[in-house]
C-alpha cells in the first residue's frame, strides 16, 4: 500500500500494527505520518483493506479513521483492533501534550478506546484507559487478547527524559479488565515485569512494542529490544 498524496495524514509514512480477518476481506490498520512544522510530526489513524488475503491492500478511505478532534487535540497513534460479540473495540494511543526537552520537543500520551459497529467507522469519545503513573509517562502499543471474560493488554510506556536506551526507555506493561468493562484496567506492570526473569543484552536497555499473539492455544509476546528494535526482535513464551 502506498502512502498518501501530499497533504494527506499519511503523505510521510505508514507504520502497521493490527490485522484484522473477517468474512471476505482483511483490515489493516496502522498509523499515519505526515511531517509537520510546530512540532516534528503529526499522526492519525488509517484503515487499508485486502481481498485477496493479505496480498495487497488499499485504502478503504483517504483520511484517517480516528484522528485528533475537540477532546483529543494532538494525534492518534498504535491501534489495536478486535472483534468480540459482535462489537468492534479499538484501543489506541492518543498524544496529551509536547513537552520541551534539552530543546527538543517530545510526546506524550496515553491509550484510550474507540468502538465500532463494522471495523471502519468509529465512535471516539476520549475514553482513558491506561492512565499514566508519572506527569511524564508516555504509554501506547497495545496489544489486546480475550480469555473467557477477561481482557488482557500488554502495552508500551517510557519517561520522557533519557528514553532513548537511557533510565527511561520504554519498558512493556500489563493490565486486565472485564469483557464488560473494556475501558477500566487494573494496571499489573510490576507483577509482569518480575516473572520475566534477567534481561539479556538485546533487550536489557528496552523492551518496547509489544504484540501478542496466540498461536496453537499458546500466547507469544513478541517485542522490540534495544535501540527501538535496532539489536533486534525478541520472542517471549507464556507458560
Amino acid at each position: 500500500m502506498e502512502i498518501g498524496k501530499p497533504g494527506m495524514f499519511d503523505d510521510s509514512g505508514t507504520i502497521c500494527t493490527c490485522a484484522v480477518r473477517t468474512e471476505n476481506e482483511i483490515l489493516l490498520y496502522y498509523t499515519g505520518y505526515s511531517i509537520s512544522s510546530k512540532v516534528p510530526y503529526r499522526n492519525a489513524i488509517g484503515v487499508g483493506v485486502s481481498t485477496n488475503g493479505g496480498t495487497s491492500f488499499s485504502r478503504a478511505f483517504d483520511g484517517p479513521i480516528v484522528d485528533r478532534s475537540r477532546e483529543e487535540p494532538y494525534f492518534t497513534i498504535s491501534p489495536w483492533v478486535i472483534k468480540h460479540d459482535n462489537q468492534w473495540h479499538m484501543w489506541y494511543a492518543s498524544a496529551t501534550d509536547w513537552l520541551e526537552v534539552e530543546e527538543r520537543l517530545e510526546s506524550i500520551y496515553h491509550i484510550k478506546y474507540a468502538s465500532s459497529q463494522d471495523g471502519k467507522m468509529w465512535e471516539q469519545k476520549n475514553l482513558s484507559c491506561i492512565l499514566p503513573l508519572d506527569p511524564e509517562e508516555a504509554n501506547a502499543r497495545p496489544s489486546v487478547i480475550v480469555e473467557d471474560n477477561l481482557l488482557r493488554m500488554w502495552f508500551t510506556y517510557r519517561g520522557s527524559r533519557d528514553f532513548r536506551d537511557g533510565n527511561q526507555s520504554y519498558q512493556i506493561g500489563y493490565a486486565e479488565a472485564s469483557v464488560k468493562s473494556p475501558t477500566d484496567w487494573t494496571r499489573m506492570d510490576s507483577a509482569f515485569q518480575s516473572s520475566i526473569g534477567s534481561r539479556d543484552e538485546y533487550d536489557k536497555s528496552m523492551q518496547s512494542y509489544p504484540a501478542m499473539i496466540t498461536i496453537n492455544g499458546k500466547n507469544h509476546l513478541y517485542y522490540n529490544g534495544n535501540g527501538f528494535g535496532a539489536n533486534g526482535f525478541c520472542l517471549m513464551r507464556e507458560v
